[in-house]
């Protein structure tokens, strides 16, 4: 039988993460990508993130983990975000 986990995406100022949970909240598998700013245009001393580029990064770790995976069903990524993610 496969092992149930969920699928968690956390995105930080200065790194990307995507792990698989099981029930008991062992971590089963992990990947990590440095999450880089830009200086925003409008004031040198703001950073940005291109939402475009961390949706690319999630999409990087997801299939790094991937054939860890093989084992496993995934039953669930989270809809409960921590924060809210602004986008202009």
């Amino acid at each position: 039988m496969k092992q149930d986990v969920i699928l968690v995406l956390d995105c930080g100022a200065t790194n990307v993460r995507a792990m698989a949970v099981d029930r008991q909240g062992n971590i089963i598998a992990r990947a990590a990508t440095a999450n880089a700013s830009d200086i925003a245009a409008e004031k040198s001393d703001w950073h940005q993130w291109s939402l475009e580029a961390i949706m690319q990064r999630f999409a990087d770790c997801c299939r790094q983990i991937h054939d860890q995976l093989a084992s496993c069903t995934v039953r669930a990524l989270p809809s409960r975000p921590l924060a809210s993610m602004a986008r202009w």
